[in-house]
């Protein structure tokens, strides 16, 4: 039974492994989505696969994606085909008392559909900015917008969030009874990101840099 109040949408996005950690409420989804920093975007080409890491952004119902103006990439989006995309964030690392029993604590989100080619010049600019946002709270403030020109250069497209589902790993270990009578140390290896600026050569001495302390 689903963790989750709401059905799969479809048969290939239930959760069939541990199905308890299958969830398919966008309050869920968008979280893990808003988690993540990296995608991976996998589809068809020539009868092979190809798996390709990407940036992004969810906006409302919608992940953006963007590539380089017309790149291979972007041609095989714009032609409609259908894409998969995954998200996965990592919150922690689980120590058990056995070689088998270790695990990892998540957050992952599975997405299936087709992108919309985004025309929209303003969209285009409101997406690069979420994404920068995301990123970097804070930074789209202080930085140059992005110019006409620059927004030719690059594809936007938007996957909408019609055909997702979540998948959430959260506790401890399940360690095998007879492991437990030990002196080693269980629990959970908790992953945390932190910063290092690193200033570049043109970057003028002295001059700091403002990070969300959240971040």
């Amino acid at each position: 039974m689903s963790s989750s109040a709401d059905a799969a949408p479809s048969e290939r996005t239930a959760v069939t492994r541990y199905p308890g950690r299958g969830h398919y409420d966008r309050a869920t989804i968008d979280d893990a989505l808003d988690a993540g920093l990296i995608s991976h975007l996998a589809m068809a080409h020539d009868g092979l696969p190809r798996l390709i890491p990407m940036m992004f952004v969810r906006r409302g119902d919608a992940v953006y994606i963007h590539c380089a103006a017309g790149s291979p990439l972007g041609q095989r989006l714009q032609s409609g085909i259908e894409v998969c995309l995954g998200v996965t964030t990592i919150d922690g690392l689980v120590l058990a008392r056995s070689v088998r029993m270790h695990s990892m604590n998540y957050r992952s989100v599975v997405l299936f559909g087709t992108p919309a080619y985004v025309d929209d010049e303003d969209v285009k600019r409101e997406m690069f900015v979420a994404l920068l946002e995301k990123q970097v709270p804070g930074r789209s403030a202080v930085v140059r917008a992005p110019s006409r020109k620059e927004l030719a250069q690059a594809w936007v497209f938007a996957l909408p969030i019609n055909e997702a589902s979540a998948k959430v790993r959260t506790g401890g270990a399940f360690d095998n009874p007879d492991d437990l009578p030990s002196e080693l140390w269980g629990g959970e290896l908790r992953i945390r990101t932190s910063y290092e600026p690193v200033p570049d050569e043109h970057t003028p001495p002295g001059t700091g840099l403002d990070l969300d302390s959240s971040q």
